[in-house]
Formats: C-alpha cells, structure tokens, sequence
C-alpha cells in the first residue's frame, strides 16, 4: 500500500515521525511503501532473532536487528529486512545517528515471504543490498518451508527443512535446523 501520492524526498526524520500503520515503512524510487505482515510472518521473524541473536550475543560477533530499522542504500532507497545482522566491525564505521537508520546493507538481510512476495521479487532486493555491501542474505518461505540461500557472487542454494543453516564466513560457527525457524507454527 503507498501512502505517497507522487514520489519526493523524503527525509530521515520525515520517515521517523510517520505515524504507526500496523506495518512496516519502505522507501522505494522516493514512494513511501507500507509492508504489512501477520502472525505467522511474525512467528517466523521471532523464532529467527531468538536463535540468530542468541548466536551472536554470546559470540560478541556484532548485533541482531528487527524489521523496524532502515538501511539507507546508495540510490536513496530506504530498505528494513525482516531481520539483519551487522558485525560488530561494520557497526563502528557505519554512518549512523543512534536514533536513525545505518548507511549501507546489513552483512545478512533476512526476509521471510509475506503472500505479496514473490522469491524473484526478492532476489531484485538481494541484488541491491549486495550492491551496498551485504554478504549474505537469506528468504524464508513459510508455505514451502524452504530457504534460498543467496550470495553475493548470484550463487545461491535452496535449503529444506531436512537440512541445516549456516552463518557461513558472515556468522561463523552459527548453525541451526531449518526445521527449528518453523517450530510452533503448526
């Protein structure tokens, strides 16, 4: 759903004072886009910050982040995956006001498919967070309750709930069941 009735330049604290529409705010080619997601989105990004967050917070690896901050990207987009990751090296470069949005991609963007996505929709996300330094990125689809797996080389791996997911070189030593992202969602 847009709110903008024709594109402008929004700015960060223009995108800040926006009041709270039960959804998500993007920033697309200067149109302001609300995301919107239900309870088993929901779950999915839950179960997702627990297990990743947990990994990284005992790890001391960087910080595990929700939907609600935005990446700014190079082309004046504003992107919030559903869950990101920015290593703690990142973190002390990355331009950023501490009550604003980062300057550049997450190293993992997460986004699980809501009905309106599509995974080839989302490769054209991956693309761009690749193009703004992310290095991995991973979709989660809740009615094939698979994984894709993307790098930033367009190789990527479809993963099932018969298999495990790793943290790659972006998260070393995380590993976890895909099978554990759908518990408690039956």
């Amino acid at each position: 759903m847009s709110l903008a009735t024709e594109k402008r330049t929004w700015t960060e604290a223009d995108l800040m004072s926006l009041p709270d529409v039960g959804g998500k705010y993007e920033l697309i080619e200067g149109e302001l886009v609300v995301v919107a997601a239900g309870r088993e989105h929901e779950d999915l990004v839950f179960n997702t910050i627990l297990s990743l967050g947990n990994f990284v917070t005992g790890s001391g690896l960087g910080r595990v982040y929700g939907s609600n901050l935005g990446y700014w990207m190079n082309n004046g987009n504003l992107r919030c995956p559903d869950v990101s990751f920015v290593s703690k090296d990142r973190l002390e470069y990355m331009t950023r006001d501490p009550k604003g949005f980062l300057h550049g991609a997450p190293d993992l963007a997460i986004k699980v498919l809501s009905p309106s996505n599509t995974v080839d929709a989302m490769r054209n996300k991956a693309r761009e967070y690749f193009e703004n330094g992310c290095r991995l990125v991973w979709i989660v689809d809740p009615d094939s309750r698979t994984m894709t797996v993307l790098l930033p080389d367009g190789s990527e791996r479809a993963l099932t709930v018969e298999d495990n997911l790793d943290g790659e070189d972006v998260i070393p030593g995380f590993s976890l069941p895909v099978s554990g992202l759908f518990e408690g969602l039956d």
